[in-house]
C-alpha cells in the first residue's frame, strides 16, 4: 500500500500504479499496470470501461514522522510524475474535456503498443469482453497512459502505463508517495467532493461524444457533410460543455482549498 499526500499535487501530475500484474509485468519497467491523470489536486482523469470520466478518490487524515496530512490509498506501489513545464490548470481541463466520454482502446489499437507483451495485450483486452469496441477514427477509444500523454502534449502518446513510467518528458515526485503511514480519520467533506465531480462527469462525458458520435453516423450512411460546419458545432459544443461546467470547476476548487490549504 501507498499514500499518496494530496496537497502538493497540482493539474497534470500522473500517477502510475501496480494495476493488473500481468499488465504490469508485460510492459517496460515491470512494475505499473495503471496510470491516471490530476485534473484538480483531488480529482482524476480515469480511463473506464466505458469510458473515460473523472473520479474524487475518497480522502482522509493519515499520520506520518509524527506529522497528520491529507491523502488517499493506493494499493501496491505508486508513482507520481510531473511534465518537467506543468501545464496550466485552463489547459489541462480544456484537454480532459475533450476526452471525457471515449471509450476504452479497440484490440487493434492495443497490439500497436509495441512495447506490450502479448499477455499484457490481452490483460487489458479483456474489458472488451463485456463493452463495445471503439474503432471509430472521429473518436478513437484510449489505453490509460495515451489518454495521460495526449492531454500532456508528449511527443510519444500511444504508450503503456511503464513506457509512461519511464518517459524523460515527466519528472519523478517521490517526495509524495509515502510507503507507510497509519490512518487517522476519512475527511468529512469526501463525499461532497466526490458529488461536485460526478455532477460535472455525467453532464461533461457524454455531450461532445454524441456530437462526433452523430457525424460518424452521417458519414456511415453516406451523407456529404460541410466540413466547416462540423468542425464550427464541434467547437461549439465544447466550449459550451466548457463553460458550462466552469462554475463546478470553482466549486471544486474552493472546497479543495478549504480541505488542504484550510
Amino acid at each position: 500500500m501507498s499514500i499518496i499526500k494530496a496537497k502538493p499535487l497540482r493539474p497534470g501530475d500522473v500517477l502510475l500504479e501496480s494495476g493488473n500484474p500481468k499488465i504490469a509485468a508485460g510492459a517496460e519497467g515491470g512494475v505499473f499496470g495503471h496510470a491516471s491523470l490530476a485534473v484538480t489536486r483531488l480529482t482524476w482523469m480515469q480511463v473506464g470501461l466505458r469510458a473515460i470520466m473523472l473520479q474524487a478518490r475518497p480522502i482522509a487524515r493519515y499520520r506520518s514522522e509524527s506529522k497528520t496530512f491529507i491523502g488517499f490509498e493506493i494499493d501496491g506501489a505508486a508513482l507520481v510524475r510531473r511534465r518537467h513545464a506543468p501545464p496550466t490548470a485552463t489547459d489541462v481541463w480544456a484537454a480532459v474535456t475533450s476526452e471525457l466520454g471515449r471509450k476504452y482502446a479497440s484490440r487493434v489499437k492495443l497490439q500497436q503498443i509495441k512495447d506490450l507483451t502479448p499477455e499484457a495485450i490481452e490483460a487489458l483486452a479483456q474489458p472488451l469482453d463485456y463493452v463495445p469496441e471503439s474503432d471509430d477514427p472521429l473518436t478513437p477509444g484510449r489505453l490509460c497512459s495515451e489518454a495521460c500523454a495526449v492531454v500532456l502534449g508528449l511527443s510519444q502518446t500511444l504508450i503503456s502505463p511503464g513506457a509512461l513510467a519511464a518517459t524523460g518528458e515527466l519528472m519523478d515526485l517521490p517526495a509524495l508517495v509515502v510507503p507507510y503511514a497509519t490512518f487517522v480519520e476519512a475527511h468529512p467533506r469526501s463525499d461532497e467532493l466526490a458529488d461536485l465531480v460526478n455532477t460535472i462527469s455525467r453532464r461533461a462525458a457524454p455531450r461532445l461524444s454524441r456530437a462526433l458520435q452523430a457525424c460518424a453516423e452521417r458519414l456511415e450512411a453516406g451523407e456529404d457533410i460541410d466540413q466547416d460546419a462540423f468542425l464550427a458545432s464541434i467547437e461549439a459544443e465544447f466550449t459550451d460543455t466548457v463553460g458550462t461546467n466552469s462554475q463546478l470547476v470553482r466549486e471544486i476548487e474552493a472546497l479543495e482549498a478549504q480541505i488542504l490549504d484550510g
